[in-house]
């Protein structure tokens, strides 16, 4: 032990500044065990510069995550990394960084395991003097008045005042080591000092340190310390696990009380009062005085060694490991992951026994799962095959799992029995693939794509196919109602079966069904509504049936696998694309609708990876699929572990609204600084696009995240931009403006203020004033010169006409027809100028590369049909995947994509509709007076021209295709709702594959 406690002591005495969060948006539960709540992680796959989190994890003021590897400085914002380095950040003298604390200015210190510290200032790394000791810097504490504490490997302790000189306190001084790991100021004015051998208290008198000994303190190697909020010192150890002082005396805590192991690297409570534990055996939390299990690499943390922990503002708690970094954060969903790393396989397949175990089917083998313990079962246990369709429990306790290649088993004892030739010997039943099992009165359902086959209690097996008159023999569900009826789903719908009379010779008779039960879609899951309705989950989205028709319940025709009641109000169904909860009432409004009734869009709320879903895949097409557990949870089978709900749990509203930034800008495609702050961010003359990118820094589920902005100038209302973290501003006029976006986190709660960047467009000298008026002035200088020479000649002419008046009458005849020549001259110059005057205006309106009207003439007329009560639609479109033209084929050919799709875009409009570019690769069409079924059939039309177009004339192996979303003035109030809607019914477009129109 002491061999590997000296081969970690270099990576594990990390040091730590006490994140005091004064309120949290949300606690995690204590009572909730850590494997319950929603984890991620990250990896240098994901953007790290190196695995290792080797310094401690910081959340500045501004909301970012700071992380320290050995290969440099990493700033998280949710979605990415940024990482700074000695290559972009000159003021680094090293990139291996050892720890990280927040400056009470909002600064970052940084400390280096080479030795030396710098600080991040508004953007910009700066290393900060200190004396020249030659050993990392482990661990960073600051006064009220900016003095600085670095505690550091083998250099002792060094005091770094905002004046006068820099101090060195070691073991000459009266240290007991100086290997300085920890640092921590407590109220009462003292710095704790911990070190290899021992702590300390240290009190900084008249220039001089006074170092006192914790009385009862073993000397131990100490690695972290930590206050709670009842003011109880933790001390983290390498050799003797945790201590914890209180009203002078000490506690120890070890394996014996629970603790995974003597090495623990760090200590943080969270807002709830549960003390998180990292050592080199996983991750644990002590509540009250008993020890949550460790959760280590097999349960999924990214490596058995932690190395360092904080809880953010939100109340989530980060890790960082030898191998990652990772989050937990309460969710109303959490996963069992029963196989992980490449091996893991897809969940078939979930039911519970009457001990209370989970069973789970996957492709790579089968699970029990109890009190947080997966135990794999395979080949060696007796299964035939470690595929597995189906498991479930019979009325007896005996376990029946059915396997890919078409092997029934039950367990006996601890062996896997194959009874597949027993079960077809005695029905008299094909040999076929299980997909389904049911246990019903009086027995077992077993459905495959050759039938049913009935396991009756009595030991009879009873099989029925096409010869019994099922009609369809693919099966994939099963269901029994209240009145003893099986129903049978098929890939190509539904069939019914009903008991038979006793003493009849079979117990089940196929039932005749009208034709409205045999339709084009897999019947995955089944749920009795009422006593004569079942809900079906299907292909085609969730239906209703009864006795005499089946019909849609709601629009929307995705593909549910499953549909399951909690009992408490809710219905739950899974889905591609995440879970959808469906209140009973509103289920139950539209079950009640008249035959016939138009369908509308199913109300329900869709619960996906930000609410803890291990995957928004889930599986279906093998039953039973989701199943309730003992303690009344739900559970679901996905593509990647199975989703535990519950349905009661209510989670405490995120009140903290998300500090927002813009983060970068790129002018025609390129990357630029952003400027100073109060400083404009300017464009020269020529330059037309303008890309922002920006942050709402809500961590604890930055995909739920909404922004809006709006170009103060240019915009008349906000600009609902949805999820999308970038705004596209292209074609501006000269002038300034100004860019504001705010942003809402997870619980809807709006920034106030978010961030703003001023804008100054500057205009080619041909839009300046003084050349317009320049231009102008010469016209008419010229005029009035031309003029006024010709008037003198005339004047000349008319002494000469008077001598010779009589001589010259034919003279003066064509010197009159030279007068009207000079006069439409004049006429036509100021034609000229006219038109071009009016050219400059329309100019001003049109987009320069697809002479489409542009975004100011969008919202000119826009306003004025606004203004005047006309009825018109919108469509809006966007080039689907056009950043993968411009990169494999060059922004040339971008260009003359754009040309392209306008002269399409004008070909197909009616006479009064307004084609425009609305900004960058995105269109629009106004269509003044047109129906919504009108308006989609006629961009319908421009998409299917936009996709025969032959583009491989213009470059070979170029395909283009757009995506519309359409909406009508009279859905919406108001131009930003017609706007919005429009703009949703894209992204709708987008989500279900593109090239498309969503009405």
């Amino acid at each position: 032990m002491r061999l590997l406690i000296d081969r970690l002591r270099p990576h594990l005495l990390l040091s730590v500044a006490l994140w005091m969060v004064a309120t949290a948006a949300c606690a995690l539960d204590p009572q909730r065990p850590i494997a319950e709540f929603v984890h991620d992680n990250w990896s240098v796959d994901s953007g790290l510069p190196q695995s290792t989190i080797a310094s401690d994890i910081v959340q500045t003021a501004d909301g970012y995550l700071w992380l320290g590897t050995h290969e440099g400085l990493a700033r998280f914002n949710g979605h990415e990394f940024r990482v700074y380095d000695s290559d972009n950040a000159p003021g680094l003298a090293s990139n291996a960084i050892m720890e990280l604390a927040a400056a009470r200015n909002g600064d970052l210190l940084i400390g280096l395991r080479d030795g030396g510290l710098a600080r991040l200032h508004e953007g910009v790394i700066h290393t900060v003097p200190t004396p020249d000791v030659h050993a990392g810097v482990l661990a960073i504490a600051e006064d009220a008045d900016g003095t600085l504490w670095l505690g550091t490997r083998g250099g002792g302790l060094l005091r770094l005042p905002l004046a006068g000189a820099a101090a060195v306190i070691g073991s000459a001084d009266g240290m007991p080591d100086d290997v300085v790991a920890a640092l921590l100021r407590s109220p009462d004015g003292y710095l704790w000092v911990g070190t290899r051998r021992g702590l300390l208290r240290l009190d900084w008198v008249d220039g001089r340190a006074q170092l006192a000994p914790e009385p009862g303190m073993p000397v131990v190697s100490v690695s972290d310390l930590a206050l709670d909020r009842a003011g109880r010192l933790w001390v983290a150890t390498l050799d003797a696990g945790l201590l914890r002082r209180e009203n002078d005396a000490w506690r120890g805590f070890d394996q014996a009380d629970g603790l995974a192991n003597l090495t623990v690297s760090r200590v943080r409570e969270d807002p709830a009062g549960a003390l998180w534990i990292g050592t080199v055996a996983g991750l644990q939390r002590l509540v009250g005085d008993r020890f949550d299990p460790p959760l280590g690499a097999d349960e999924g943390l990214t490596s058995d060694v932690v190395r360092s922990m904080q809880v953010d503002v939100e109340g989530s708690v980060w890790v960082g490991t030898d191998s990652g970094l990772d989050r937990f954060r309460d969710g109303l969903i959490h996963a069992i992951r029963p196989g992980r790393g490449p091996g893991e396989g897809a969940i078939r397949s979930v039911a519970v026994d009457h001990e209370g175990s989970l069973w789970i089917g996957t492709t790579n083998g089968l699970f029990r799962h109890r009190d947080g313990v997966n135990r794999r079962y395979d080949r060696s246990d007796g299964l035939s095959s470690e595929s597995v369709l189906s498991v479930l429990e019979d009325a007896h306790e005996v376990l029946w799992v059915a396997t890919q290649d078409g092997g029934i088993h039950t367990l006996i004892g601890a062996t896997f029995v194959d009874i597949s030739q027993e079960l077809e010997a005695a029905a008299g039943m094909p040999h076929g693939i299980q997909r389904a099992l049911l246990k019903v009165r009086g027995g077992l359902l077993l459905g495959s794509q050759f039938g049913v086959l009935y396991v009756r209690d009595d030991g009879r097996r009873e099989f029925y196919g096409k010869a019994q008159g099922l009609l369809r023999e693919q099966v994939l569900s099963l269901f029994e109602d209240a009145a003893g009826r099986v129903w049978v789903g098929s890939r190509f719908g539904v069939m019914r079966m009903r008991r038979t009379p006793t003493g009849s010779p079979s117990s089940f008779e196929v039932e005749t069904l009208p034709e409205a039960f045999d339709f084009p879609a897999p019947v995955l899951g089944m749920q009795a509504l009422s006593a004569e309705h079942v809900l079906l989950a299907t292909g085609r989205g969730l239906m209703l049936a009864d006795g005499a028709q089946v019909r849609h319940l709601g629009a929307t025709q995705r593909t549910l696998f499953n549909v399951a009641s909690d009992g408490a109000g809710h219905w739950w169904m899974c889905s591609n694309r995440g879970l959808y909860r469906v209140d009973d009432s509103s289920l139950r409004r539209l079950a009640d609708a008249p035959v016939g009734t138009a369908p509308v869009e199913l109300p329900a709320l869709l619960l996906d990876h930000g609410d803890g879903m291990p995957t928004r895949q889930c599986n279906g097409g093998s039953e039973p699929s989701n199943t309730q557990l003992a303690d009344g949870r739900l559970a679901f089978a996905t593509a990647r572990g199975v989703a535990v709900v519950d349905a009661g749990r209510r989670l405490a509203a995120n009140t903290r609204p998300p500090p927002v930034h813009i983060e970068t800008a790129e002018i025609d495609f390129q990357p630029v600084a952003m400027p100073a702050v109060g400083q404009p961010l300017v464009l020269a003359p020529g330059q037309r696009r303008l890309d922002l990118s920006y942050v709402g820094l809500s961590l604890v589920d930055p995909g739920a995240v909404r922004y809006r902005y709006q170009l103060e100038g240019e915009d008349p209302d906000w600009i609902d931009a949805g999820e999308r973290r970038s705004a596209v501003l292209a074609n501006l006029a000269p002038g300034d403006y100004r860019f504001q976006v705010i942003a809402s986190n997870n619980s809807g709660v709006w920034s106030a203020d978010g961030a703003s960047l001023d804008i100054r467009v500057q205009p080619h000298w041909t839009q300046t004033w003084w050349f317009r008026t320049l231009l102008i002035a010469a016209a008419l200088l010229g005029a009035l010169l031309a003029l006024r020479l010709r008037l003198r000649a005339l004047a000349r002419h008319a002494q000469e006409l008077a001598a010779l008046v009589k001589q010259k009458t034919a003279d003066l005849a064509t010197e009159r027809d030279r007068l009207v020549q000079a006069g439409e001259e004049k006429g036509r110059l100021l034609n000229q100028l006219e038109a071009q005057s009016a050219q400059f205006e329309q100019l001003s309106r049109l987009d320069g590369l697809t002479q489409l009207a542009n975004r100011r003439e969008f919202d000119r007329v826009l306003a004025a049909a606004a203004n005047a009560g006309r009825p018109l639609c919108l469509a809006l479109g966007d080039v689907d995947h056009f950043k993968e033209i411009n990169d494999r084929h060059s922004h040339v050919v971008g260009d003359e994509v754009l040309r392209t799709l306008a002269s399409i875009l004008r070909a197909h409009c009616a006479p009064g509709q307004l084609p425009v570019r609305f900004g960058g690769e995105e269109l629009a069409l106004i269509m003044p007076e047109s129906s919504l079924s009108g308006a989609c059939a006629q961009v319908e039309a421009i998409r299917q021209a936009i996709e025969r177009h032959p583009w491989d004339s213009l470059r070979a192996g170029l395909k283009v295709t757009i995506s519309f979303g359409v909406a009508d003035s009279r859905e919406v109030h108001g131009v930003a709702g017609l706007l919005a809607l429009a703009d949703l019914r894209l992204y709708q477009s987008k989500a279900a594959g593109r090239n498309q129109v969503s009405p």
